[in-house]
């Protein structure tokens, strides 16, 4: 069912296409959250609402359903779209990024960032410059105590001042230390000025 934007002495709020109120018309913003999928297609999609403050915009949300979902309190607010049957939601407060799954708390508002890789389902957050990683359901895999975090085919690769150190996608270690493993199955990175080509097994095949 479609939905309309509409407004009244300055204020938005949303309506269906029947004419029944979604969203309360008391808002100085309002935007949806941009999900779709192929089943529902934009039926599930909620709304970022903002007022105005003495410091900017404070922003909440609000669910497919209308119901509140996060107060009017935080900075900035995305949804994450890549993740299907759930409303995960990265949100900073106070300059500081945390995820919530609806409105349940997954990650504390303690980092500098927190991007979402859809192919593992797994969390890159920044600590302090330090990158470190976690699942979607707030367990941690890597402490976030690496200069640099990359995640491919259900690997994870992570730099730590000189060493370059090859986990799997649980934190497991595949590599031992002082091991310049960067890439699995013949692909090839750059972390450190050469190339090198990695077996699946973790075995480091050839240095260029």
């Amino acid at each position: 069912e479609g939905c309309l934007l509409v407004k009244k002495e300055g204020k938005y709020g949303v309506i269906n296409i029947n004419g029944k109120q979604m969203v309360e018309i008391k808002y100085d913003s309002i935007v949806a959250d941009g999900y779709y999928d192929e089943s529902t297609k934009y039926k599930e999609a909620g709304f970022i609402v903002g007022n105005k403050s003495n410091d900017g915009y404070k922003y909440g949300y609000i669910n497919s359903k209308g119901a509140k979902i996060l107060k009017e309190e935080y900075n900035e607010i995305e949804r994450i779209t890549e993740i299907e049957n759930s409303t995960y939601i990265l949100a900073f407060k106070n300059g500081q990024a945390g995820i919530y799954n609806g409105k349940k708390q997954i990650l504390k508002h303690i980092y500098e960032d927190i991007e979402f890789n859809k192919e593992n389902e797994l969390f890159t957050v920044q600590k302090n410059s330090k990158q470190g990683v976690y699942t979607k359901e707030g367990k941690e895999i890597l402490k976030p105590e690496y200069d640099n975090v990359i995640i491919s085919n259900k690997s994870i690769f992570a730099k730590k001042g000189d060493e370059s150190l090859y986990f799997d996608e649980n934190g497991k270690l595949v590599t031992e230390p002082g091991i310049h493993l960067l890439e699995m199955d013949c692909y090839e990175m750059n972390f450190d000025g050469n190339y090198y080509f990695g077996g699946a097994n973790g075995a480091l095949l050839q240095e260029s």
